[in-house]
């Protein structure tokens, strides 16, 4: 999800508009008095510090529970935030076409990700401050995907990453949210495997969660990108729709319940779940004749969630 903001000094007010994707623009504006002087300049830690008790205080409001820092979460919030100051494009695929997702596999980690993004140009030199940081964070709470990814209640965990890039008197400030979901340990997929290849998935479920199935869905890889093409990429951002779905062998009362793709196949008893809360699955790689990104998510319950949420996402390159 991203908040594009750009600011100038021509005018004195923002016209902000949103789009269904959740990606925004606004007119350009004189900077805010409220951003801050250079005496109030924080660092980086500091800002996500507070951006943390920000979202916190937010979702104590909603009575959800409090998100810890990952420290993985804000090394993958870091990278991105660094390579879009680099480089000029915000997005949440990099320019090696990368979704938030699979940066994070490949961090080593398994855990579902999901990703808030803004950035901000303002006509002067300005650092990072409590102010600024409070001014971004409300403006995410005013964008309902937005918030609607701060107050998703499968989330435990949160990093963040911020970069400030300056020329003349213009400032570009890229702030990054990385929310993670972390219901268990699973086993780590390779990065690539062959069409038809037979993946072994082990894993526990922890915090009291209830397994509710497994989905396999594949897309062509994205490939590397432009600047340009990143921002016209998010536009269709998402997952791809599953093509097999495996269920516990306790239960199948998802099958009926979840918006499955037409071409979605169903296999009730794919997964066996022993009394401990671990589980074992055989996953089929699909039969390719050019290479696709298979997306594997673990989707789980628990007693005060009852819709299924995600609790992990790995993506393997499947090669022909």
């Amino acid at each position: 999800m991203i908040l594009r903001l750009l600011t100038a000094t021509l005018l004195c007010s923002a016209v902000l508009t949103i789009s269904p994707t959740g990606s925004s623009r606004a007119l350009p504006e004189a900077p805010k008095p409220d951003y801050g002087t250079g005496k109030d300049a924080i660092s980086s830690r500091e800002a996500g510090k507070l951006l943390l008790e920000l979202v916190n205080a937010e979702r104590a409001k909603q009575g959800l529970n409090r998100l810890q820092f990952s420290a993985p979460a804000s090394e993958l919030a870091r990278q991105q935030a660094d390579d879009m100051a680099q480089h000029g494009y915000v997005g949440h695929y990099d320019l090696a076409g990368r979704k938030c997702e699979l940066r994070y596999n490949r961090l080593g980690e398994t855990d579902h990700v999901a990703e808030n993004l803004a950035q901000r140009q303002v006509g002067a030199r300005v650092r990072l401050t409590p102010e600024l940081v409070r001014s971004i964070f409300a403006d995410w709470l005013a964008s309902d995907s937005h918030r609607e990814n701060i107050l998703a209640p499968g989330h435990t965990h949160m990093g963040y990453g911020f970069a400030v890039e300056s020329s003349g008197e213009l400032s570009t400030i890229y702030a990054v949210q990385e929310f993670i979901n972390d219901w268990g340990d699973y086993d780590r997929f390779p990065a690539t495997a062959k069409a038809g290849a037979v993946l072994k998935l082990r894993g526990h479920i922890d915090r009291g969660a209830r397994l509710a199935f497994v989905a396999l869905g594949s897309e062509p890889p994205p490939g590397t990108r432009t600047a340009a093409q990143v921002g016209a990429d998010d536009l269709h951002y998402r997952q791809p729709q599953p093509t097999e779905v495996l269920f516990p062998n306790y239960d199948t009362s998802a099958a009926s319940g979840f918006p499955w793709g037409e071409s979605a196949q169903l296999k009730p008893r794919g997964i066996e779940v022993l009394r401990d809360s671990s589980f074992a699955a055989d996953l089929t790689m699909p039969d390719t004749a050019t290479a696709q990104d298979s997306y594997i998510t673990l989707w789980v319950t628990s007693s005060k969630i009852a819709e299924p949420f995600r609790a992990m996402t790995q993506v393997v390159r499947v090669e022909p």
